[in-house]
């Protein structure tokens, strides 16, 4: 952790005019409370340091489940639900289930984080990420990520420069930011931190908020500019992501020493196949074959919902039966790319910046195509 000496030469380096064509991280990946409310203390008068809310639930209308048939009795049994009632079409039930199990985001079923925001409080200077509306809208899963040029359009519009430090957090803890900062660094962006632990960890440690109304005149918000040297210019990152025919051809070569490791972060339940899925479309149980489950939320403090040190992280990844070989190349799934965002940020937290990839489709995306292998554990 950079001590509170370091962290303000790291900010006046930063903040100051002739950093401008400095591409390279100063402040830390994970940042405490207090290391933020220093840092916007001491960058109160600049405009080079973003604040972003990247809160995001998955909308209810994606949240139909689908259930093997191993599981449809005994969630009846759970909930005195009668045989004649189809659990896949009308699943008001298990919606309840999913509500008090719910793995992506856990809590978040009913929830609405842009109204949240809109109307609720929030650190001063925040603007709102939409990862529900900074995606590629042609396709069916919710959260691929744009085209470059629709991203620099989003960014355009919080009025954000390459050249400017962006700082992210969620109302959940570190659970939903994290795939802001992938989204980032896919676009080729390197200045990012994230608040550890989110505005929870922020109101534990006493620290002020602001309603939106308060917080519309901050600093760090500013108009759109209408300079075009101040358009926001992506550097596409395509090593950072996977998609479907990438991971078929992968499960092809499993048996080739160079291929690439693939990580399952769903709940084990699910991993092998006796789980609930969370989506109707969902076709196949089980995982893609050949994948290693770790659940994403291993390499969280439950206490907390923060990012564990380094060395918990490796006993995670090197646990009996895991092992992860972090020399080789790491793609990383979830259900969708919130989950496997988690990790992939906790594999540059070791300092593994290069050869870790995001299916960023995921299981959602996999278990819908009837060309997808699968395999069940669990049978």
């Amino acid at each position: 952790m950079l001590s509170h000496l370091t962290l303000k030469q790291a900010v006046r380096h930063f903040t100051s005019p002739s950093s401008a064509s400095h591409s390279l991280r100063e402040l830390p990946l994970l940042l405490s409370p207090v290391q933020l409310a220093d840092i916007l203390a001491l960058s109160s008068t600049s405009t080079n340091i973003k604040l972003l809310d990247a809160s995001y639930h998955v909308p209810l209308r994606l949240r139909t489940p689908s259930t093997p048939a191993s599981l449809k009795e005994k969630i009846r049994m759970a909930f005195g639900v009668g045989a004649s009632d189809q659990l896949d079409v009308e699943p008001p039930h298990i919606k309840k289930y999913l509500e008090e199990n719910d793995d992506e985001v856990p809590g978040s079923l009913l929830r609405d984080a842009k109204r949240e925001f809109e109307l609720g409080d929030r650190i001063q200077g925040s603007q709102f990420f939409d990862l529900s509306t900074i995606r590629d809208i042609l396709k069916s899963q919710p959260l691929i990520s744009p085209a470059p040029e629709d991203f620099a359009e989003f960014m355009n519009d919080l009025s954000i420069k390459n050249t400017d430090h962006i700082i992210v957090y969620d109302t959940l803890g570190t659970q939903t930011s994290p795939r802001a900062w992938s989204l980032l660094r896919l676009m080729g962006h390197q200045n990012i931190s994230i608040l550890d632990g989110g505005l929870p960890a922020w109101r534990r440690a006493n620290l002020p908020v602001v309603p939106t109304t308060a917080s519309s005149s901050s600093s760090t918000e500013s108009p759109a500019s209408t300079d075009p040297s101040d358009s926001y210019t992506p550097d596409f990152q395509p090593t950072r992501v996977r998609d479907y025919q990438d991971i078929l051809r992968g499960v092809v070569d499993l048996m080739q020493t160079n291929c690439p490791v693939i990580i399952d972060v769903r709940p084990p339940e699910r991993h092998m196949g006796m789980g609930i899925e969370p989506l109707h479309t969902t076709k196949k149980y089980g995982t893609i074959p050949g994948s290693i489950n770790i659940h994403w939320r291993e390499f969280l403090d439950p206490s907390t919902n923060t990012i564990l040190a380094p060395l918990e992280i490796i006993r995670v990844l090197k646990a009996p039966g895991r092992r992860i070989d972090l020399d080789r190349d790491i793609v990383v799934f979830g259900n969708d790319a919130i989950s496997a965002s988690v990790v992939q940020l906790c594999l540059e937290v070791l300092g593994k910046t290069e050869g870790v990839s995001v299916y960023e489709g995921g299981w959602s995306e996999w278990a819908g195509q009837d060309a997808s292998p699968t395999t069940r554990k669990g049978y």
